[in-house]
C-alpha cells in the first residue's frame, strides 16, 4: 500500500508530465484531495484507532463474501446457459440431421 508521501510524489509527477493538459490537473487535483479527505476522516473520526480498523476489517470481509456470492452466481448461470446451448445443439442435430450454421438464440 502506498504511503501518503507515494502519493502525493506520483500526483505531482502527473501534474508535470500532463502540464499542457488541464485535465490531468484537475484529476490530479482530485485524487490529491480525496487522499488528503480520506486521512483527514481517519484521523478525526469519533471511534479509536482499533475500532475503526476493526469496522473496516468487517465492511471489508463482508464485501468479499458478497461478491464472492455474486461471482459463483454468474459462474452458475453460465454454466447453465452453456449447457442449454449443447442441448439445443444435440436437439438440431438429432432432428435434422445437420448442425445449424446459425442458431438463434
Amino acid at each position: 500500500m502506498k504511503s501518503y508521501n507515494d502519493i502525493l510524489s506520483d500526483a505531482k509527477a502527473f501534474i508535470k508530465d500532463s502540464s499542457d493538459n488541464n485535465t490531468g490537473k484537475i484529476v490530479a487535483a482530485a485524487v490529491i484531495g480525496l487522499a488528503a479527505g480520506a486521512i483527514l476522516g481517519v484521523l478525526l473520526a469519533p471511534a479509536s484507532g482499533v475500532d475503526t480498523r476493526s469496522n473496516l476489517s468487517d465492511s471489508l470481509s463482508g464485501a468479499g463474501g458478497t461478491i464472492k456470492d455474486k461471482a459463483k452466481q454468474g459462474f452458475d448461470k453460465l454454466s447453465q446457459l452453456g449447457a442449454q446451448a449443447v442441448d439445443t445443439v444435440k436437439s438440431k442435430v438429432q432432428s435434422t440431421g445437420v448442425a445449424d450454421t446459425a442458431p438463434t438464440i
